[in-house]
């Protein structure tokens, strides 16, 4: 892989669905049992834009996100490796109308047998993606899949390239049996005459030569069941991998019991770095498939971070977390641990993430991360791999991991604040049935109405964070990109809520980024807060999210902006009572838990946090839910107030009103506007990040109506409920 130290932007230029193995468009032989090969080869590309690019390939599925067991092999390169992505070398498009070649063109994707199945439940399919390298000093732009020019409207692809494709059967050959010669017939045997010196050594030489075998690059291609010679099996031998142990001693000790620190955040959290400083925040969530001792025993894992520079040097610098509860391969820790630089020499430094043994302090596994490859106050969820001898699938660590600077970023999206901060406070009342420590994902989203209908009300619902898998010893500088655009946020991870049967959390959530900040105060746009069990995220094979136990939200719209900007709300805003939605939890007064939060608009680029301070309540309270009739009312039901008059052509309305509880099982038709002659109920006060609707609740005679009177007179105001 290369190392290349550019920021890049991400532009997806299409998505190529194999021709699918399932589907039933081609006749294909039963492949359920059958490793198969995917060639691709890369002719040339074209992009309508100058600049640089490079393309990554990955395989992907719709049945499995487990992709250990796919291998790649490159151009150049004889062996496979465990991987299913694999990249170009980067290309120059100097005029929009020439082609562009590739060097590292060609690339072989192994699939083993069961990844591919003759059903609609296993297509596999091919994704391209292309990455453009921003000019020196300048920053990276992104490029969306289509671009409308605005002269005509015309949309038109960002670029294209042409490929070959090949898809055949990876076959064992069977070696041949060496071929039966018949016994030979005695032969009299003679004495050979006495040769001189010089004779002898001419004959020596001749059978030296006829002993050596001649170089041979031979390829053995079977004929496979699919017909014709479409089977290509190389023969040379893959290199050794690392050895499973790192082979040395490292000098940090892991923390003592009584020592907490790194399960809470603390009073002295920041979120920005010293004056002179960078700061990398890292959770260790886990590890799996970590090697055993010399000895052959479990080991006792704990986490180190520190730099390469002093772990070249073995220095003590480091910062540990508690060993595992007992011998294990697949260590739980969830701890978070902090790590500082020099900031001049920040962007040439590497972060080294260590999964050590105790007591023997023998390093297990060792990664290493260009801090130049994190985009500063972006956390980055990450499964870091390291292939080694005897562990096919690789030694693998979870970890969530934040670089801070000295200063917030400041974006024209947003230019009277810097960030908003959320903080998580704690469960108000006390759990009746408690499972045990709650991870709170936390996330700004800007169309909330859709999220919650198309992930939080699902069953089983989906789970909000996936882990970014990274290849180690040389990972590549995309595998840290930051997606342009995500319709789901950009997830933040608190560490677990204790103790079990009430959570607390005292969590600091920073939304700085200019993508989540762009769409924050917009009429759909919300916080929220999706709560995890812990003890269900790490399991032997890996550690991964599952689905969320229950649900918050705060609506983030223009409501919300003029109450955070409001002098009372320097310092933040006090908010009690946020239900837990979706739950089967329970306080043990039988109620809806709640969760307290306090938010703050950041305006200054060097903020404290306000875990740091000490009279939270005493900040002034934003009640969500006013009495009587408020915007976020959430308990009453559905109350319609209705004005009308029985004669269509009196223009003055006659002032009675009736008031109408609507009951949830009525079905009325909703519509966005007038498209009859009909009575109409629109939404006066609607639901919180809830469309704009109207309710089509009696269809007029054709006889009685004006198309000048669509409504005639009707008044709605809905008082929400959700």
């Amino acid at each position: 892989m290369r190392s290349e130290t550019e920021d890049f932007s991400y532009i997806r230029i299409f998505q190529i669905k194999n021709v699918s193995i399932s589907d039933g468009c081609i006749n294909l032989p039963r492949v359920n049992d059958k490793a198969l090969e995917f060639e691709v080869n890369i002719k040339d590309a074209q992009f309508n834009l100058e600049g640089k690019y490079f393309l990554r390939l990955s395989v992907q599925s719709l049945h499995t996100k487990d992709y250990s067991k796919i291998k790649i092999k490159e151009s150049g390169v004889p062996y496979f490796e465990n991987r299913y992505e694999g990249e170009t070398d980067t290309v120059a498009q100097k005029e929009s109308t020439a082609m562009v070649k590739f060097k590292e063109k060609q690339f072989v994707f192994r699939l083993p047998k069961g990844f591919c199945m003759n059903d609609k439940n296993h297509d596999v399919h091919l994704l391209v993606e292309a990455f453009t390298r921003p000019k020196i000093g300048a920053k990276g732009h992104v490029m969306s899949l289509l671009r409308t020019v605005s002269t005509d409207s015309v949309q038109m692809h960002c670029g294209r390239i042409r490929c070959t494709y090949a898809l055949r059967e990876v076959l064992t050959v069977k070696p041949k049996s060496p071929p039966k010669t018949p016994p030979k017939s005695p032969v009299k045997k003679t004495v050979p005459k006495q040769k001189s010196p010089e004779l002898r050594e001419k004959d020596d030489k001749n059978r030296t030569n006829r002993l050596e075998p001649p170089p041979t690059n031979r390829t053995i291609t079977p004929t496979d069941s699919w017909g014709g010679d479409n089977v290509s099996i190389n023969v040379p031998a893959t290199p050794p991998l690392p050895p499973q142990l790192e082979g040395r001693k490292i000098p940090e000790d892991p923390l003592q019991d009584k020592d907490r620190h790194s399960f809470e955040i603390s009073k002295s959290f920041r979120h920005v770095s010293l004056k002179g400083k960078e700061q990398i925040d890292v959770i260790l969530h886990g590890a799996s498939n970590l090697p055993t001792t010399p000895d052959g025993q479990l080991p006792v894992p704990f986490g180190v971070v520190k730099s390469k520079t002093d772990d070249d040097t073995n220095v003590k610098t480091g910062a540990a977390t508690h060993t595992s509860l007992r011998p294990t391969t697949a260590p739980s820790w969830e701890e978070l641990v902090t790590v500082n630089f020099e900031e001049k020499s920040a962007a040439d430094e590497v972060l080294t993430i260590i999964a050590a043994d105790h007591p023997s302090k023998e390093m297990l596994v060792k990664y290493e991360i260009p801090i130049s490859y994190l985009q500063p106050f972006h956390q980055y969820h990450l499964e870091l791999i390291k292939p080694v001898k005897g562990i096919p699938n690789g030694v693998k660590t979870y970890v969530t991991i934040t670089r801070k600077t000295m200063h917030l970023p400041k974006d024209p999206s947003s230019p009277d604040y810097l960030a908003l901060e959320a903080t998580l406070r704690s469960v108000q009342k006390p759990l009746q049935t408690a499972k045990g420590p709650l991870i709170a994902v936390a996330r700004v989203i800007p169309d909330y109405y859709n999220y919650k209908n198309n992930q939080l009300l699902t069953n089983p619902r989906s789970a909000g964070v996936t882990m970014n898998s990274v290849t180690f010893p040389n990972p590549h500088p995309s595998s840290f990109s930051v997606p342009p655009r995500s319709m789901h946020g950009y997830p933040q991870i608190s560490l677990p809520g204790r103790p079990d049967v009430q959570p607390e959390w005292n969590h600091p959530y920073l939304f700085c980024e200019e993508r989540d900040k762009a769409t924050m105060f917009t009429p759909s746009a919300a916080l929220v807060l999706e709560y995890y069990e812990a003890s269900a995220a790490m399991s032997d094979q890996f550690w991964k999210m599952v689905s969320p136990v229950g649900f918050s939200a705060i609506p983030l719209d223009k409501d919300m902006y003029t109450e955070l900007t409001n002098n009372r709300a320097k310092q933040g805003l006090r908010i009690d009572g946020v239900p837990i939605q979706g739950t089967e939890y329970v306080t043990i007064e039988g109620k809806q838990p709640t969760v307290g939060m306090v938010l703050r608009l950041i305006t200054t680029n060097n903020p404290d946090s306000m875990v740091s301070t000490s009279n939270v309540d005493n900040l002034p309270e934003l009640n969500l839910f006013p009495e009587p009739q408020g915007y976020y009312r959430t308990a009453s039901p559905d109350i319609m107030l209705i004005t009308h008059t029985d004669d269509p052509t009196n223009t003055t309305m006659q002032d009675y009103s009736q008031d109408i509880t609507v009951d949830s099982q009525v079905l009325m038709e909703p519509v966005r506007e007038p498209v009859g002659p009909a009575y109409y109920l629109q939404k006066k006060v609607k639901r919180p990040m809830s469309p704009p609707t109207m309710y089509r609740v009696y269809d007029l005679p054709v006889d009685r109506y004006d198309e000048n009177q669509v409504f005639y007179g009707i008044y709605a105001s809905l008082h929400a409920n959700h």
